[in-house]
């Protein structure tokens, strides 16, 4: 009997690691994403070509949380619009400061022109940073950043 015990036991201790990190990994990622992604929405599925050639319709970005001073021209930057849930994914094209406030230009990489301005809001923006490219915006509006609450990794 206490064979049987001991074989049981030394079972339970070289199994033990492997469940702890089964149950951790469905915690955080299928119960709880949000607390170590730091984002209500970590999965975001690209509905759009906009972004091409860097994204393309179907892409999944995985988002992490995200401080809204570390955005930056180059970014890549998943939002939704007031009138839609659909998440929109475009590039950071430009920053500016204005009292106290970041705002963004952001562009699609494969469209003519920026997104249009928006006004300040508390719409949640989340962010992503696959590889920097400078870009030049001459007509752009306005976007808050005090709407961030991710960044991505693709």
């Amino acid at each position: 009997m206490t064979r049987k015990k001991n074989r049981l036991l030394k079972e339970a201790w070289e199994w033990g690691p492997s469940i702890i990190i089964f149950i951790l990994f469905l915690f955080f990622f299928w119960i709880r994403p949000d607390i170590l992604f730091e984002t209500e929405t970590p999965l975001v599925t690209v509905v759009s070509g906009s972004m091409e050639p860097t994204l393309h319709r179907g892409d999944i970005l995985l988002l992490v949380g995200v401080d809204k001073h570390e955005l930056k021209v180059g970014d890549i930057v998943v939002f939704s619009r007031p009138h839609t849930k659909l998440p929109i994914v475009h590039r950071v094209v430009e920053t500016c400061y204005h009292k106290g406030e970041t705002y963004l230009v952001t562009w699609g990489d494969a469209n003519h022109n920026p997104d249009p301005g928006w006004e300040q809001t508390e719409k949640k923006v989340l962010v992503t940073t696959t590889y920097a490219e400078s870009w030049v915006n001459q007509n752009g509006e306005w976007m808050p950043s005090s709407a961030v609450i991710g960044k991505a990794v693709v």
